[in-house]
């Protein structure tokens, strides 16, 4: 995650500082220009030769939770400009109109042979799709592997999206990246019209999610948008096109109750540091009104701050984040793809058929849930009849779906905690649980109902085990909460044998979380309180 969370900072990192840069407009999109669509709404350049992470020195020294955030961050954009040579990476965000179209797309200008199969192999341990060659372009997507890649959606012979029914905003496009060219990152948002014409007749309201008020507050306020950022440094420039000098005005008044609204787009937005800190971007946000453009700008890093703890601050936030929601779906998939195998097979994983006279089975409950995940190719590689640990089957531990991995994969250290192969996602294991006994049990055993009982939960690190064993989280009775992960908000993530992903209050009496681990011993416990 941590590797997404890179992309992704070098952009989303509110912190402004008045720096009106003026260039030479140059062709810096000529390479991806025929690649755009009319459903392109966000158009990112990341110029890999010139991204560092900042060195500067603060009055205050950070902690070692940061400094580690520093390093991390140092290492995978140094990893990044080397696997592409410092060239320029591209990544274009659409708006879909079909489930098959891919959202994210990503454009790496041609490298040396042994770093673009670095780049594929490191793409693909996070179960995307390698890149394949487009011109003078190599192009992959961000999306799962389960999202259609097609280089023809790219040929402008064949867009998704006919050209003549919808046009690509090109001169709004290029007006605005001709304001950020001189920058390491620059990023342009361009919402399509039909976009903003579709909020408008079907509200009059914005939701209070991006800050309430009138509607065309946003629609005729934020036309188009350029950022332009140097992350050593932390400063950034952005311009605001609004429809209007009117629109503008209104926009900017609008603008800081919209970002200390943001969070509550994010996933788990009761993460206060989050909260606090884009209340804090808030406060200190300037605005400079010119015509019917916005200058936006903020004070300046305070001598105690340097720019690279606010950037692994931001970091850190967004990752936990952007994980948690990770997390949630992933126990989401893993739930359904559980309740599908006991509706096929009669009983949770594995059946009876797979374990043998004393109840057990040679291969984890992930393996045979695998062809419930859309991955039978994966599981038909497995010989059902050995164990995990076999000559044959333990060469596919490495093979391990993202689906079963933690935060703590990189692009450049894959496992920095985690073995490779290892996973912290697992089934609590003890008297009364449901994947603990001998024999093989489903739905009709779980007496104390569905909602009352915990199938899965995410464990510490030291607690993970290979996907592919048979091995889970066998807790102690009088301290059932000793391995589990618990987050800095208290609580720990765990997948309910209804199939929700909830969180759950770590410091709950050990005889609760235990009777939540089991599902038969007659005793509800409200762990919502």
């Amino acid at each position: 995650m941590r590797t997404l969370s890179t992309f992704l900072i070098l952009f989303a990192v509110l912190t402004f500082e008045p720096r009106l840069v003026w260039a030479q407009p140059e062709s810096t999109l000529k390479a991806i220009l025929p690649y755009l669509q009319p459903t392109s709404a966000v158009v990112v350049k990341l110029d890999m030769g010139r991204i560092a992470v900042p060195d500067g020195e603060s009055s205050i020294s950070p902690d070692e939770e940061t400094s580690k955030w520093i390093d991390s961050l140092k290492r995978e954009i140094n990893w990044l400009a080397d696997a592409t040579d410092g060239k320029a990476i591209y990544l274009l965000i659409d708006l879909p109109f079909s489930d098959a179209q891919p959202i994210s797309r990503v454009f790496f200008e041609k490298s040396t042979d042994q770093n673009q199969q670095r780049l594929a192999d490191a793409l693909q341990r996070f179960d995307r799709n390698a890149p394949v060659p487009l011109g003078d372009l190599l192009t992959t997507s961000l999306d799962p592997v389960s999202r259609s890649l097609d280089p023809g959606t790219y040929s402008t012979k064949s867009p998704s999206i006919s050209t003549k029914t919808l046009p690509v905003p090109m001169d709004r496009l290029m007006s605005g990246w001709k304001l950020i060219e001189s920058y390491p990152v620059q990023i342009v948002i361009v919402p399509p019209d039909y976009l903003w014409q579709t909020y408008e007749e079907l509200m009059s309201e914005l939701p209070p999610q991006l800050g309430g008020g009138p509607v065309d507050r946003l629609t005729q306020g934020f036309r188009w948008a350029a950022f332009g950022l140097d992350p050593k440094s932390m400063k950034m420039w952005a311009t605001i096109q609004s429809s209007s000098p009117a629109a503008a005005q209104a926009f900017a008044s609008h603008l800081p109750t919209l970002i200390s609204s943001l969070p509550d787009l994010l996933p788990e937005a009761q993460n206060k540091k989050l909260k606090i800190m884009a209340n804090e971007q808030a406060k200190s946000l300037k605005t400079e009104v010119v015509d019917d453009r916005i200058l936006l700008s903020n004070e300046p890093l305070s001598d105690a701050e340097s720019p690279s703890v606010r950037l692994a601050n931001w970091a850190r936030m967004l990752n936990e984040s952007l994980f948690k929601q990770v997390l949630r779906n992933n126990f989401r998939t893993l739930a359904l793809a559980i309740h599908n195998y006991e509706s096929a097979c009669g009983s949770f994983p594995p059946a009876a058929k797979f374990r043998d006279e004393d109840g057990r089975s040679g291969l984890s409950w992930r393996v045979h849930i695998l062809p419930f995940m859309e991955q039978q190719e994966l599981f038909s590689q497995f010989k059902l009849d050995q164990r995990w640990d076999s000559p044959h089957n333990i060469k596919l531990l490495e093979k391990m779906p993202s689906v079963f991995r933690t935060d703590s994969s990189s692009l450049d250290q894959p496992g920095s905690e985690i073995p490779e192969g290892h996973t912290t996602l697992v089934a609590p294991v003890g008297e009364g649980t449901i994947a603990g006994g001998a024999t093989a049990v489903g739905f009709g055993k779980i007496t104390d109902g569905t909602s009352n009982t915990i199938m899965l939960v995410e464990v510490k690190p030291e607690y993970a085990v290979p996907w592919t064993a048979p091995n889970d989280y066998e807790f102690d009775p009088k301290a059932p909460a000793e391995g589990l992960k618990i987050g800095a908000d208290g609580k720990f993530f765990a997948a309910i044998a209804d199939g929700s992903s909830v969180l759950i209050r770590g410091d709950l009496p050990a005889e609760s979380i235990k009777y939540l681990f089991q599902m038969n011993d007659g005793h509800l416990v409200d762990w919502n309180q």
